[in-house]
């Protein structure tokens, strides 16, 4: 079975999770002007719409197993590290270089918005040569996360309702956790350095069991097919 339907499924679902359900959502309610308001709101707001997205999107390709599970992980993983962690970084450069587009740019947001956009852009000016390898680490670390949500939630597919609704708020909680850190930073309650080695430290330890799960579900074999029935 080709790879590329699910890898176009999974990075759809993340589109649809990270850059239309949460902006939107974040719009309904308001975006906090900082503190742990603010770290509260977003990192519930990524657990919330990524894993409810991830969750029904698992449902609408039936819980898969094998190539199917692992296209759809790995469109997501790779969609968020295409859009988030090679544009955005790009992006963020790119303002940097550019103090009047920049100051452009912060004048057409709302405070809030405009607060972590600096935030951001400082990280990136003031970390030197640590950048080019604390952004990679990063990166590792957002990419085999995503991994690892995708197969908790498939995890799941066998449990009862109730226990169902619980282990997905359960994978909500954990990824709005995850996200903690990185609130924390927009919101100016601590600097980027000791996140961005929290997030490495956490690429280097889940890649390899990221590494391994894709590669087993990989060699599965596909589902056996019920033979035609007879005519008679």
């Amino acid at each position: 079975m080709s790879l590329w339907r699910p890898l176009l499924a999974g990075a759809a679902g993340f589109v649809l999770a990270a850059l239309v359900l949460k902006p939107l959502g974040l719009q309904l309610t308001g975006l906090p002007d900082g503190g742990w308001t603010f770290v509260l709101v977003g990192a519930l707001s990524v657990g919330l719409f990524e894993e409810g997205t991830r969750a029904a999107l698992l449902r609408w390709q039936g819980w898969p197993t094998g190539r199917t599970l692992a296209g759809l992980a790995l469109g997501w993983a790779l969609a968020e590290l295409l859009l988030v962690g090679v544009a955005g970084s790009l992006q963020l450069w790119l303002l940097a270089s550019q103090p009047d587009r920049l100051a452009r740019t912060l004048a057409d947001l709302p405070p809030p918005a405009a607060a972590v956009l600096a935030r951001q852009v400082s990280a990136v000016t003031d970390a030197g040569g640590w950048i080019v390898l604390a952004l990679p680490l990063e990166r590792l670390a957002a990419f085999s996360l995503q991994i690892v949500f995708t197969a908790l939630l498939a995890g799941t597919s066998a449990a009862p309702r109730r226990r169902w609704w619980l282990s997905l708020a359960g994978v909500m909680a954990l990824h709005a956790a995850v996200d903690v850190p990185a609130a924390g930073f927009q919101a100016g309650l601590w600097p980027p350095a000791p996140v961005q080695v929290l997030y490495a430290l956490v690429g280097l330890a889940l890649a390899p069991w990221a590494w391994r799960w894709c590669r087993r579900q990989l060699r599965q074999p596909p589902a056996p097919t019920a033979p035609p029935a007879a005519s008679g």
